[in-house]
């Protein structure tokens, strides 16, 4: 995709998830899901957009593998959770302080799931640490919602 194509999309789409935000408090029923979902693809697009990559950090969590986006923000109006994404369940968010109760995963752990984000059109800069950059960007990211 072309980086003017990419930029109308990702202001298409912008225009889409404020209509959808202005008619789901009028209607008194946001749904959470879908609003999680649309600021993933915002920030997917944002990012690819700008050709840089995603900051990761992989981690297992009582068991479960996860990718943490630490610079992307996670929740409306919550600059402490960041977008997070698991085999099953796929993109959701994740408070950053999972990163004190969970350990990191070894290249072999998560091979398959980085395989399958790239997949899925994320250009990965795997890291080991969340930094107050990272909490810079959400804060920045939920200005704009």
């Amino acid at each position: 995709m072309a980086k003017n194509d990419t930029a109308q999309l990702l202001q298409s789409l912008k225009e889409v998830t404020d209509k959808y935000l202005k008619l789901a408090k009028i209607a008194g029923n946001p749904n959470p899901k879908k609003e999680r979902e649309i600021a993933t693809a915002l920030q997917i697009l944002a990012q690819n957009q700008k050709e840089e990559k995603t900051k990761v950090i992989f981690r297992v969590h009582q068991g479960e593998l996860l990718a943490l986006f630490p610079a992307l923000a996670g929740g409306i109006g919550k600059p402490w959770e960041c977008t997070c994404y698991a085999h099953i369940g796929q993109h959701g968010s994740a408070d950053v302080s999972i990163m004190r109760t969970s350990r990191p995963a070894t290249k072999a752990e998560y091979q398959n799931l980085a395989r399958e984000l790239r997949q899925i059109g994320y250009r990965l800069d795997i890291k080991t640490r969340t930094s107050k950059a990272d909490l810079k960007a959400r804060r920045d990211q939920l200005k704009l919602t």
